[in-house]
């Protein structure tokens, strides 16, 4: 039997696997079973050249990281040899790699996008654009994004709005996570560095509290590559660039960071579920708990999450806010034949000592085994 407290279906896929509940619950998924494609994308530091004794940067120790996690993965991209790919140019400022607004695209990322179809983008941008003035760093927007200002922090938020057009159906949907990273320290420059740094912060919080158009919440990951890094220990002499310990603590970040999305760990911390969820409007976040507010008991509600497909692993947890009714009658949609809160599968249910397996279409719900 299975708790209230812990409920999972382990190794039951086939095409969609999603969330049906009357409840309020936090929600993880775990690694999907194909291999995810993900684009390295950045400057010298992506590169590696420059402080690295083997060329390669992070980018070989992030994928020997990964793969001691046993994640299943694969580095795409135009830059570079097998299997450590990306899309990376020496020199080159945020401005290069995108086209339209304040971008110049002379390493439009777009070609790259379309060819590789990379589901998670990793970013570290920025350094080249780090300079004494600091009004050419932040801020990003006067008006939470309603336009944006010409300097380092609004041209990234213009870069991530350019890569979501492969998430938001204008190029593609198969983008499914973005990784901007806080950059790491530039000797000479820690002014610059902190201030767009904390200009990151501030853009994740305006996205995952639903301000800034084109970005909706739950679309980036910021990953922090400045804290942990020991400019006495980490720096190459040019104080730009990584030693071999810096490149290693780069791949541990962004690893760390890549295991927790891959397992999907979603704590609705935020105003609004935002496109990775399709779900009727009675579904809302309550205190951090997705919740329905519907007063409606039939089996016609469902949350729908669309940013992965074929986990090998569900499992959420009631919230404070669920009700005795919720936690009685909700459960999971499995093997959905599309990603949407109408479409047609399975429901796993437990009810009361058994788990009962039903059909669930948008017309009728039915039962075909107990156990």
């Amino acid at each position: 039997m299975l708790s209230n407290a812990d409920f999972k279906v382990v190794n039951f896929v086939k095409s969609f696997i999603f969330l049906f509940a009357i409840l309020s619950a936090s929600f993880s998924f775990a690694q999907s079973a194909s291999p995810i494609k993900i684009l390295l994308v950045g400057d010298s530091i992506t590169d590696g050249t420059i402080g690295s004794t083997d060329g390669l940067g992070y980018r070989n120790d992030l994928y020997d990281d990964l793969s001691s996690l046993s994640i299943n993965f694969d580095f795409v991209g135009s830059s570079g040899s097998e299997p450590y790919e990306g899309f990376y140019y020496s020199g080159d400022l945020i401005a290069d790699f995108y086209s339209g607004g304040y971008g110049n695209g002379s390493f439009d990322i777009a070609n790259d996008m379309s060819t590789y179809t990379p589901e998670m983008v990793l970013v570290h941008l920025g350094t080249n654009d780090i300079g004494s003035d600091l009004s050419k760093l932040v801020p990003y927007s006067n008006d939470y994004g309603q336009t944006l200002n010409n300097t380092a922090s609004g041209r990234i938020v213009q870069f991530i709005k350019y890569l979501l057009r492969w998430k938001n159906g204008t190029n593609g949907t198969f983008l499914k996570r973005i990784l901007i990273s806080q950059i790491i320290p530039k000797v000479g420059y820690s002014d610059g560095v902190n201030a767009f740094n904390a200009e990151l912060a501030t853009i994740l919080n305006d996205c995952n509290n639903d301000r800034i158009p084109g970005i909706p919440p739950g679309s980036i990951t910021l990953v922090d590559q400045n804290t942990s890094f020991n400019v006495s220990t980490m720096m190459y002499s040019d104080g730009i660039h990584p030693n071999d310990i810096g490149y290693a603590n780069i791949a541990s970040n962004y690893a760390s960071a890549i295991n927790n999305i891959l397992k999907m760990v979603d704590d609705f911390n935020r105003v609004s579920l935002g496109n990775d969820w399709s779900a009727g409007s009675e579904f809302t976040i309550i205190n951090n708990e997705l919740s329905n507010t519907s007063t409606d008991d039939s089996w016609g509600h469902m949350a729908v999450y669309t940013a992965q497909v074929n986990p090998v692993e569900v499992s959420f947890k009631w919230g404070a806010n669920a009700s005795s009714n919720g936690i009685t009658n909700g459960g999971f949609a499995v093997m959905l034949d599309g990603p949407s809160n109408k479409a047609n599968g399975y429901l796993v249910w437990q009810n009361g000592n058994t788990i009962d397996l039903w059909t669930r279409s948008e017309e009728h719900t039915s039962e075909l085994q107990s156990h």
